[in-house]
């Protein structure tokens, strides 16, 4: 039995490492996407970065909406996967794809058509406003390779060519980087474009992306005869959105609470706007970094699910995420000792750089919980297809706790801005109470 055990930790381990690592790595690398314009861009100064750090909640609403449909998607290709149903497989992927391109040509409508309209909901600030609505605009034209990215990178993960979507996200962060430089601070000919030259960097990254991984897609499902259609029936419309309602509810809530948050810090005023704009780098590495194991779970955990082994994936679920907890202990303590040193790396007020040491710090508090949430939620709860519990947590978390939280700490008791982050921050432990409760219950764990 011993013997038996450690043969299956073994081969956990290295299931784990071969999703895990380049997931993690991918994540790093997509994150550097929002790192690179940041740091480059943060030497334009205070109006620069919180104008890209509003233009960015708006962004995030897409992508959230995107991951959703990945995540859909995940679920259902790894169980179809475990069950080696092709017909299944094929159409979780192309219903998720095409569901997520319509999204993708509404949302870039708008913010060519009325971008200093959204915009204005986050700030007074009309200069902000102008910059941020430029970058929007440009921006936008990525949401169709974004799109694509999404789902063949969570395809690709779940056939177990993980390493595929690593080497586009690496290729797509040096082109970023590099046109990054040239556009927005000039070369040669080439005239400075500051923000503009960002968002341009940006859409041209990601087209290289989207074009890389299609490539691979069309090269492995060449060989798995996958079914080539999308759910038509009124039964498996039906079951679908069982699935897919409750989960994009929640996840459109979050981020709309989000951007509530968001909206908050730019009324409060331009200079705290800024300094927790130049926190989000740091934010999108840690979780970028721990998006691997959260990724890997959901995978996992729903073949095992598919194959009908509950005992394994309740098993593995509790590894996974006593795993995602070492992990951000560790980056959270690093980011800490870090934190002085990198604000110093960007072009703003002595009083800006202060405030966004204060709020890095909070973030590093916090950070082990968010990941948890993560691993817990968008991993572990998910792969059973139950998505209606992560629903109730996410909506009660911060439409019940984290806003008002929010808007009293600012505008009635006008606290400091890192408490105002802090106070607001509290729905992660709500949240992780109710996950561990429902997780230890395993009413989540199910077969589609």
């Amino acid at each position: 039995m011993k013997k038996e055990s450690l043969i299956k930790n073994k081969d956990f381990g290295k299931e784990l490492i071969s999703l895990a690592l380049p997931i993690t790595l991918q994540g790093i690398f997509y994150a550097s996407f929002n790192v690179i314009d940041q740091l480059m861009t943060g030497q334009l100064g205070s109006s620069s970065i919180a104008a890209i750090g509003i233009a960015g909640k708006f962004i995030s609403i897409f992508s959230v909406m995107i991951n959703t449909f990945g995540a859909i998607a995940g679920i259902i290709i790894s169980q179809a996967i475990g069950k080696k149903d092709k017909v299944e497989e094929g159409k979780g992927f192309y219903s998720n794809l095409f569901i997520s391109l319509i999204i993708a040509i509404i949302f870039i409508s708008l913010s060519m058509i009325i971008p200093e309209g959204i915009m204005s909901l986050y700030s007074v600030d009309s200069q902000m406003i102008k910059i941020a609505a430029s970058y929007l605009r440009i921006y936008s034209i990525s949401f169709i390779f974004i799109a694509i990215t999404t789902m063949c990178s969570t395809y690709l993960r779940c056939v177990d060519h993980a390493k595929e979507p690593l080497y586009a996200g690496i290729i797509s962060m040096v082109t970023n980087t590099i046109l990054n430089y040239i556009l927005i601070f000039g070369f040669g000919p080439i005239k400075a474009m500051g923000v503009i030259g960002a968002s341009i960097a940006s859409v041209l990254a990601q087209l290289i992306s989207a074009l890389i991984l299609l490539f691979y897609f069309l090269k492995y499902t060449a060989h798995r005869e996958i079914s080539i259609s999308i759910y038509s029936k009124l039964s498996e419309l039906k079951s679908f959105m069982i699935m897919l309602l409750p989960l994009f509810i929640s996840e459109f809530l979050w981020v709309l609470g989000e951007n509530v948050y968001g909206s908050i810090y730019g009324h409060v005023g331009t200079k705290q706007c800024a300094a927790m704009t130049l926190m989000n780098p740091i934010v999108s590495l840690e979780m970028g970094a721990m998006t691997g194991i959260s990724s890997a779970t959901g995978i996992i955990v729903g073949k095992y699910l598919g194959s009908n082994d509950r005992a394994r994936a309740y098993e593995s679920s509790k590894k996974l995420l006593k795993t995602a907890l070492i992990g951000a202990v560790i980056i959270s303590a690093i980011v800490a000792l870090v934190s002085t040193s990198y604000v110093k790396l960007f072009n703003v007020e002595a009083d800006v750089r202060a405030m966004s040491v204060y709020i890095i710090l909070v973030f590093a508090l916090v950070a082990p919980v968010k990941v948890l949430n993560m691993t817990l939620g968008s991993g572990v709860l998910r792969s059973g297809g139950k998505t209606a519990y992560i629903a109730v947590l996410d909506s009660i978390g911060t439409w019940c706790i984290g806003v008002p939280l929010g808007i009293l700490s600012a505008f009635y008791l006008n606290l400091p801005i890192w408490w105002v982050y802090f106070l607001l921050s509290l729905e992660e432990c709500f949240r992780l109470a109710a996950g561990l409760f429902i997780f230890k219950s395993r009413r989540w764990m199910g077969q589609l």
